[in-house]
């Protein structure tokens, strides 16, 4: 909602209607200081939903990656910036918490609401490739290319290795939920773009043979994912 508004203001700026711009503006900066305000839990450096009462929803998710990769939190803004450390340092960064293997699990590891066995589609643990490719969105612009960098290998050497394009993998073993069909265009372009960043031509190659083969079943037909 924060970053929809945002981007509505800069197409009626395009459109040459400022004051619908100033307007969304304001919107989103209303919504800004709800989440920051309502939203932050200080104690666990965490941002949680919350209930019809208002209390927080203590269940430590991957909504703390989508509030970063909105750019709520503003390093300018001394208050914001110290919650930005905290987050990074007590969770994001935090080898217990969502800095696994193979970030960024779903759900924090620590986390008693962590599933597992891991089942299909699961956002309430496995590390999703959704999540990996948000990363573009957030991590640079916080300052965290080294960290972005450890992230795009872990995902390109995960799947490679398995030789598909599946959704979601266990954030400690890198292993693809099975049976999870390849073909999943977000793991694609994780692995493609990672790879091109990182300049691992080897990958890319990998990659044009596995799209070259990869099919996937929709609807009861079986259609190639490669172009």
């Amino acid at each position: 909602m924060f970053g929809g508004r945002l981007a509505l203001s800069a197409m009626a700026t395009a459109l040459g209607k400022e004051s619908e711009a100033h307007a969304w503006v304001d919107d989103a900066e209303h919504i800004r200081s709800l989440i920051v305000e309502r939203l932050w839990c200080e104690e666990d450096a965490s941002f949680y939903d919350v209930d019809p009462d208002g209390s927080f929803v203590r269940i430590r998710s991957v909504a703390n990656c989508r509030v970063l990769g909105e750019h709520v939190l503003r390093l300018s803004v001394p208050r914001e910036r110290g919650m930005f450390n905290a987050l990074w340092e007590r969770q994001l960064h935090n080898p217990k918490a969502y800095w696994a293997k193979y970030p960024l699990p779903s759900i924090a590891l620590d986390d008693p609401k962590f599933v597992r066995p891991i089942p299909r589609n699961s956002w309430g643990g496995a590390s999703q490739a959704l999540t990996a490719l948000r990363t573009l969105r957030w991590m640079e612009h916080y300052g965290k290319a080294h960290e972005l960098r450890v992230l795009m290998a872990a995902w390109c050497e995960a799947i490679a290795r398995a030789g598909c394009f599946c959704q979601q993998m266990d954030p400690e073993t890198g292993v693809f939920t099975q049976p999870d069909p390849s073909g999943y265009s977000p793991s694609a372009l994780v692995f493609l773009h990672f790879a091109l960043r990182l300049g691992r031509i080897s990958h890319i190659a990998s990659a044009q043979q596995v799209m070259s083969s990869c099919q996937s079943t929709v609807g009861g037909r079986t259609a190639s994912l490669a172009c």
